[in-house]
């Protein structure tokens, strides 16, 4: 059994780190725009005082182009991974030593975890992913409709360490560029909840 597949099995989490506030409470008045506007990566994001988003970066994974940021807290640490996949893009291996996969869809998680992808929207999530390592939910985002579940990850060198993380696939309703229909957001050692994630999706605005 993979390190991956044993995590979806195991129930166990990786990460303490909380955000003390909730993005989902009443606008705060402190917030400001930061602005990504490097296609085909274009979004805004409501920030606090001495939060950022990193320099857009452009790499290759499985032979797909792919193109994203971070959410840094004040404290330097990495909440959230920002990327667009490319339409053309394959599902690759299981997320692990500093792969956080590349989804367009929720039918590419379950290729990934060798499940049949409809029976991720039903009662059968439970056995694909495990019962308490995954539950999908759908909200609607400023950018597009969203689709959240959590990825077992791992990271292994002498010795193994596991992780849930939750992400969330977003279908661009109007795309930076043709190639680019989804974006996906991701927080790296399940720093974030589910729950938590979807509140900062609630802080993501059209360019």
């Amino acid at each position: 059994m993979s390190c991956a597949a044993a995590l979806a099995l195991s129930g166990c989490r990786g990460g303490d780190e909380r955000p003390d506030y909730d993005p989902a409470a009443p606008a705060d008045p402190g917030l400001v725009v930061a602005r990504v506007d490097h296609s085909p990566l274009a979004f805004t994001m409501k920030t606090r005082r001495g939060e950022r988003l990193d320099p857009v970066q452009t790499w290759q994974e499985d032979n797909c182009s792919l193109v994203g940021s971070g959410f840094r807290t004040a404290t330097d640490t990495v909440l959230l991974g920002i990327q667009v996949v490319p339409d053309d893009c394959k599902p690759g291996n299981e997320p692990g030593n500093a792969r956080h996969g590349h989804y367009r869809s929720l039918d590419d998680a379950a290729a990934i975890f060798g499940a049949d992808a409809a029976a991720i929207f039903g009662a059968d999530a439970a056995a694909i992913f495990g019962a308490d390592a995954i539950h999908v939910d759908r909200t609607n985002t400023a950018l597009g409709p969203a689709d959240l579940f959590t990825q077992a990850y791992y990271e292994c060198t002498n010795s193994c360490r596991h992780y849930r993380e939750p992400v969330a696939i977003i279908e661009l309703t109007a795309p930076a560029d043709a190639r680019y229909h989804n974006l996906m957001v991701y927080s790296p050692y399940g720093r974030l909840t589910t729950k938590q994630l979807m509140g900062y999706l609630k802080l993501l605005g059209t360019p």
